[in-house]
């Protein structure tokens, strides 16, 4: 039902949170009424953060080779690819075409930044960089099928963003941590309310959390970028890339590509 090029480009403008505001809400009720939607959203966002990690050549030319099959073949196959050692199920060749010329996409948009820096707006920036946030297994409590941050992630998971803001403020009126500003914030950026994501990145990175404030400082870096002040992103990149942590590397490419 959901195999079809425009649903794919549609995940991909949701993701990226360029879809109109009236849309963006028609397809939130659309990912929590079909199972079969917020799978696909899902798996669109494993590929896309599976990109930007460690051997994502070997991933593109993978998918360059996919879909080159896909045109010529055109069969539904079952099969999986190993993405950074995480196992993504694909179900058929269409996907293998939408999915692979979508990415490549967003490759290329990477290599643009890194060869020439003059010819790129920052909405190519953010598009080239941005992934959704991977729920980490760590991060899971005891009893998560009934707790409400964790019912909260899930939501942000499959897409359904204002349900997950909601929940989590709920929470913050009961206790208050690093981990509901930061879904917060990653919620309200992938809504594209950047100016509240910052402020909620920024609480978060108050806690100084081990586990969240360098991802808040990413994604926060990310939304200034998306409101056009390159200098306050820049300043946050600068001191991630010299963190040698998780985003050194990514903050370090950005960053000189924003110079």
């Amino acid at each position: 039902m959901y195999a079809s090029e425009e649903i794919y480009e549609k995940i991909e403008l949701y993701i990226n949170g360029q879809l109109p505001q009236e849309e963006q809400t028609a397809f939130e009720q659309e990912i929590n009424t079909s199972q079969e939607l917020a799978d696909e959203v899902r798996l669109f966002k494993e590929l896309k953060n599976a990109i930007f990690e460690p051997g994502a050549e070997q991933i593109k030319s993978e998918l360059k080779s996919l879909y080159a099959q896909n045109k010529i073949e055109g069969q539904p196959v079952n099969t999986s690819k190993n993405t950074g050692g995480k196992q993504i199920f694909l179900k058929t060749k269409q996907f293998y075409y939408v999915a692979a010329s979508l990415l490549l996409i967003a490759i290329n948009a990477v290599l643009v930044l890194n060869n020439n820096n003059n010819s790129y707006t920052d909405a190519d920036a953010f598009v080239a960089y941005y992934t959704p946030y991977e729920y980490l297994a760590h991060e899971r409590t005891e009893d998560s099928n009934v707790n409400p941050l964790h019912h909260a992630i899930k939501n942000y998971e499959k897409g359904a963003y204002k349900e997950a803001i909601a929940t989590l403020e709920g929470e913050q009126n009961k206790e208050r941590n690093s981990l509901i500003y930061y879904y917060k914030g990653l919620s309200y950026l992938a809504m594209g309310e950047s100016s509240q994501a910052i402020d909620e990145f920024n609480k978060c990175i108050q806690f100084d959390s081990t586990l969240f404030t360098e991802p808040a400082m990413w994604y926060m870096a990310l939304a200034y970028i998306k409101e056009h002040n390159r200098e306050k992103a820049s300043s946050i990149l600068t001191k991630l890339a010299q963190s040698e942590g998780r985003y050194s590397q990514k903050a370090d490419e950005l960053n000189q590509a924003l110079d």
